[in-house]
């Protein structure tokens, strides 16, 4: 998945969600930077509540 650049302005923006440290990455990294409507995007409730 690749993340737009205001979300993941300093880091890696491309991440394989199969990897669990990067679907990690991911998530830390949306729920940090992204906003509302970034949340809805990219985040799954049970994934995140698994993470």
């Amino acid at each position: 998945m690749e993340l737009p650049l205001h979300i993941a302005w300093s880091g890696l923006r491309i991440l394989d969600l199969d990897r669990p440290r990067q679907r990690m990455s991911l998530y830390r990294t949306v729920l940090t930077e992204g906003m509302r409507d970034d949340l809805c995007r990219f985040l799954n409730k049970g994934i995140l509540l698994e993470l």
